[in-house]
């Protein structure tokens, strides 16, 4: 089974009656800290961050036969998969102190530093189609307000971010894409930190 194809089962797993049936039996937090559970559904295993049953996102983890690991972003609409080097720079340089860990290790260990990157990736992320560049061949980006991460799309749902480039580091075409959709999703409202 080659990526794509495990990228998608994920995604359609994680709309399954399963998935739902844990979903609902989780509790809330009383504070706003995000809290973690792990499933496995079908021989898949899958990172469930929530504060309560409407608020929570879900992470599918792969393990790739040449023994890397990569993680699932699912949401309403695609599978994204976050490859080890796009993690590796977010945390270089989003995340305070950067953690340096193999990923090679065992699963557990490295959720264990990847949870804060990974809450970083969600708080905002919208998948946008520019002809902007020559180099990226999609010419996908993601947008978060950290940067742009240049994306492959694999099918309809499936795509894979290969590479974080922070808002500093953008050449010029890519920070007019950053500004303008940074401006269009303050137009609609639609940042979570400036929502009314």
């Amino acid at each position: 089974m080659n990526i794509a194809e495990y990228a998608e089962n994920l995604f359609n797993l994680a709309y399954s009656q399963e998935m739902i049936d844990f979903i609902t039996s989780l509790g809330g937090t009383s504070s706003d800290e995000w809290l973690m559970k792990v499933t496995a559904i079908r021989g898949y295993y899958f990172f469930v961050f929530y504060k309560s049953t409407s608020q929570f996102f879900i992470v599918g983890y792969m393990r790739r036969g040449n023994n890397t690991t990569d993680f699932v972003y699912i949401n309403l609409n695609n599978a994204f998969i976050l490859s080890q080097h796009l993690l590796s720079r977010f945390r270089k340089r989003v995340v305070a102190n950067g953690i340096k860990y193999d990923l090679r290790g065992r699963m557990f260990d490295i959720l264990e530093h990847s949870i804060q990157t990974l809450i970083n990736i969600n708080e905002e992320m919208y998948l946008c189609n520019t002809g902007i560049s020559d180099k990226y061949n999609d010419n996908y980006f993601a947008w978060t307000k950290f940067g742009l991460i240049p994306v492959i799309r694999y099918s309809d749902i499936v795509f894979c971010g290969t590479t974080f480039i922070s808002v500093d580091m953008l050449n010029e075409k890519q920070k007019e894409l950053w500004d303008s959709v940074h401006s269009k999703l303050l137009e609609h409202n639609l940042l979570r930190g400036n929502r009314k």
